[in-house]
């Protein structure tokens, strides 16, 4: 083999593995990533990675869920089955009594960023 196709060759390999990974969702989707997926875990690779990274829920206080799926409501179209599929996907609501729902001098919930 000349030395010139060698490298293309390679070149050519490497773009086919990574598309063929984009065709099948993608890496760095965490638990959404393999088989064994639920039906509201395929609903959000389907509908939201179309447009950005695809959210997850667990990794949000409740409220912030619900406002992001009222938001999105506004920008397409699902049957209500499957809203009603993504907004079961968030955490539950904290009880303003349980420990968890204290926030710190910022403001923010433990665990929570700016």
């Amino acid at each position: 083999m000349k030395r010139g196709v060698l490298p293309a060759v390679a070149s050519l390999l490497a773009t086919a593995l990574v598309l063929a990974g984009c065709a099948s969702g993608g890496a760095g989707l965490g638990s959404f990533g393999g088989e064994g997926q639920t039906y509201g875990q395929r609903l959000l690779l389907r509908r939201c990675q179309n447009c950005h990274a695809a959210p997850a829920p667990t990794g949000m206080i409740a409220e912030k869920w619900a406002r992001g799926l009222a938001r999105m409501r506004k920008r397409m179209h699902l049957p209500a089955s499957d809203w009603d599929t993504l907004a079961a996907m968030g955490p539950p609501p904290i009880h303003p009594d349980s420990q968890s729902a204290r926030q710190d001098s910022s403001g923010l919930h433990p665990g929570q960023r700016r």
